[in-house]
């Protein structure tokens, strides 16, 4: 009986210490550890759907410059900060960065995290003197990559060595709505730019855009 009554105590000391513990110890991000579907819980009023389905540009990944970059990324908890390139996770045609949560083992199946952009309200990197912000949609981040009269919009991170295929948004100034690229549209846009328009014809959106903003290429 005396055995028993030392068993329960000492379980009962060890339960207290736990809980001890995990009481003070930071909060782990809610992220995702597998390919479950992400719930876009955001408000966002942007036609931004899907601007990663189509399956040239899964295709076209690996010819495109993806880094790896040092990203810090706004949760809706919490900010962290996450060394990674942009993956695209197939299945469920979502972007998405790993995190490597130092705090767990290399054993830990959670140590290696998948942050999914609709678990983030914002993702930015420094950029020799300025700052790369991507905001997130249903399946990627939208990074400002050129700016001026028209704003465009890439996928990826990428400043340098840019072309149509890193373009799937763009803006009319800043306070316009940030639209899928449409050939149409933008040509209306930059109609009175008669070597813009001519570039646009030829679906050459990148360099049209630069044109029309007045920079050099």
């Amino acid at each position: 009986m005396k055995n028993l009554h030392f068993i329960l105590s000492l379980l009962f000391s060890v339960f207290l210490v736990q809980n001890l513990l995990a009481q003070g110890a930071a909060p782990r991000p809610t992220l995702s550890t597998d390919n479950a579907t992400v719930l876009n819980k955001l408000n966002n009023d942007m036609t931004l759907n899907r601007f990663v389905n189509a399956s040239a540009w899964y295709g076209n990944l690996d010819y495109l410059s993806n880094n790896e970059y040092d990203f810090e990324v706004a949760l809706r908890d919490t900010t962290i900060h996450v060394h990674s390139k942009i993956y695209v996770d197939i299945p469920l045609r979502k972007s998405y960065m790993i995190y490597v949560d130092p705090r767990a083992a290399k054993n830990d199946p959670r140590r290696k995290l998948k942050v999914y952009p609709t678990e983030t309200v914002k993702v930015s990197r420094k950029d020799v003197n300025t700052t790369i912000v991507g905001m997130p949609t249903d399946s990627c981040w939208l990074f400002k990559v050129v700016t001026g009269k028209v704003n465009l919009y890439s996928q990826l991170s990428q400043t340098k060595s840019l072309n149509n295929e890193y373009i799937k948004a763009y803006q009319v100034g800043d306070s316009g709505p940030i639209l899928k690229l449409d050939s149409a549209a933008l040509a209306d846009i930059v109609r009175n730019d008669a070597k813009a328009y001519k570039m646009v014809t030829r679906s050459d959106y990148y360099k049209a855009v630069l044109k029309y903003n007045g920079v050099s290429n």
